[in-house]
């Protein structure tokens, strides 16, 4: 096996137990802190996030880690962790079973493996470069819709989507698909790389939203840029597709 296989082992198994982790504050009641940004934190996230980041420290002494709850620290290999505890606290909190553990790996600035658990469904989907992509052990594709107008498209928010994009721009990707859903943050992803959606976009995401699904939606078969086109970036628009149709939903999103 090799070591980039061993890596995306070792991401599925954090990813897992920190899930169970978190699984020990679902449903209960847990004070609900806000950070800066208005965005809330509870003591699930920063103890999975806790956990992942001990373990890292023990297998892989060198490499630095970033996270969402804990900021970064360097390292000395060329590869980094990243770590989003719980994609989706604001669903977790609320008791809504659609929120995931990722943990992307970074290495020389190409986003190498990937592994996001689903705690409360019992979902594990990972992937590495020349590995494939995997659901509980099975490999998964995205789809093969290749017409924009039978395209079944999701996204997480509607109110970043206004405040990033305007609500014209809604309606015009409303109009050019045939099913649109919000089964967003993470929870898309998994279901475009398993080809139940054919499109996953988000007007705005940091790092440790989507480091670890760069990989998992590409070696699904799919793509996934930035809103023009471009590489995914911190604090930018994501747009991930099953391939086919990404130069058609870029069309409609610069108009």
């Amino acid at each position: 096996m090799s070591e980039l296989a061993d890596i995306r082992k070792l991401a599925e198994r954090l990813a897992e137990q920190a899930g169970e982790i978190t699984l020990r504050y679902f449903h209960s009641e847990i004070e609900v802190e806000h950070k800066a940004d208005k965005s809330p934190v509870t003591i699930a996230d920063r103890s999975a996030e806790r956990f992942i980041r001990d373990q890292i420290n023990t297998h892989y002494p060198g490499d630095a880690i970033h996270g969402e709850e804990y900021g970064s620290t360097p390292g000395t290999s060329g590869r980094r962790w990243i770590i989003d505890p719980i994609d989706g606290t604001k669903s977790f909190i609320r008791g809504v079973p659609l929120y995931g553990t990722m943990i992307g790996v970074e290495q020389d600035g190409e986003y190498v493996a990937g592994a996001m658990r689903f705690p409360a469904t019992g979902q594990t989907i990972s992937a590495h470069v020349g590995g494939g992509c995997a659901l509980n052990g099975k490999p998964c594709n995205v789809s093969q819709t290749a017409v924009l107008s039978e395209a079944f498209f999701t996204t997480t928010s509607l109110e970043h989507w206004v405040e990033q994009l305007g609500s014209e721009s809604i309606v015009k990707v409303v109009q050019s698909t045939r099913l649109q859903r919000t089964w967003g943050d993470c929870y898309g992803y998994l279901l475009l790389a398993c080809g139940q959606v054919d499109v996953m976009m988000d007007p705005i995401l940091s790092l440790h939203d989507f480091a670890a699904l760069v990989p998992i939606v590409v070696e699904a078969g799919g793509r996934v840029t930035g809103l023009d086109g471009g590489p995914p970036r911190d604090q930018g628009g994501l747009l991930a597709t099953n391939g086919l149709l990404h130069e058609d939903m870029l069309a409609v999103l610069s108009q």
